[in-house]
């Protein structure tokens, strides 16, 4: 009787053991919206490093450009959707797996976007340098669709519930764009030879020196969390943020864009791109 009974335990374990694993055990996929907030922190600089302010070899009441260092933060919320698909293996209550995945999406940050920006210089005396304040007139930073690989591990909290952890690698297509097209340098208070106070506007730059675009297909680290409940033995949902740690994007831009022939030879563009996404999906599991 002792060892029916036995044998009836050790069936009802096996049988409730393999229940369990092949609740989430096997390929999946599935299919994801939600949204996104992308960052951008942008940062304009120019190649003067003289903390004066003078440009060696300047003459007095010639136009020179300090050392700047402009930094803005912006931000941009936006629509995402995508498609997943992997393998599960569960063990108990842990679980382990792996997934691919591709996000479609077009964020647009615009870090700034002025209608008109005049750079203006002012000067402390007639025989004194003048001092440029450059800013650029548009910028803007694109981040467009997503796609990876991701490794999950987790717990089941209830029977049908995981609680997950993932490390992504995603990659995706970023550009970065300077647009000073309409601009122009006014300098305010500038003596004529006569002694005369005038208002100066001078700009040398040509068309193509007024846009800089710069494109770039990046691979970024991407972890995240989420939950995902099974619905029946098949079907399942999901909820999931992630965090992208996106690339940095650096460029230079002819100084002529900031119309002084004797200033900083270029001003340099950079800007660190970050992504906080939220999806719900559905997925199936075979």
């Amino acid at each position: 009787m002792k060892k029916i009974a036995s044998a009836l335990l050790l069936s009802a374990m096996v049988t409730s053991a393999y229940a369990t694993t092949s609740t989430a055990t096997g390929f999946y996929l599935g299919a994801n919206l939600g949204g996104s907030n992308t960052n951008a922190k942008y940062t304009l600089s120019n190649n003067n490093d003289v903390a004066s302010g003078k440009t060696a070899g300047t003459a007095a009441g010639a136009a020179v450009a300090k050392p700047i260092s402009e930094k803005i933060d912006a931000g941009k919320l936006g629509a995402v959707f995508g498609a997943f698909a992997g393998y599960g293996y569960q063990m108990g209550q842990g679980y382990i797996g792996a997934e691919l995945f591709f996000n479609g999406e077009t964020s647009d940050v615009k870090v700034r976007d002025a209608s008109w920006s005049e750079m203006s210089i002012e000067n402390e005396s007639v025989t004194d340098d003048y001092v440029q304040s450059p800013q650029v007139r548009k910028f803007n930073v694109k981040k467009k669709m997503g796609y990876g690989f991701a490794l999950r591990a987790g717990m089941f909290v209830t029977p049908s519930t995981l609680a997950y952890i993932k490390l992504g690698l995603e990659g995706g297509k970023y550009s970065a764009k300077a647009d000073n097209t309409g601009s122009k340098l006014t300098i305010t208070g500038q003596p004529d030879e006569d002694g005369d106070v005038v208002d100066i506007t001078d700009n040398a730059a040509t068309t193509a020196d007024f846009v800089k675009e710069k494109k770039k297909n990046a691979m970024a680290f991407a972890p995240g969390v989420g939950l995902e409940a099974f619905i029946n033995k098949n079907m399942f949902v999901r909820a999931e943020f992630t965090h992208v740690f996106g690339p940095k994007i650096k460029f230079d831009q002819n100084k002529d864009t900031y119309a002084l022939s004797d200033v900083s030879t270029q001003y340099r563009h950079e800007v660190k791109v970050t992504q906080n996404r939220f999806t719900i999906g559905l997925g199936y599991k075979f």
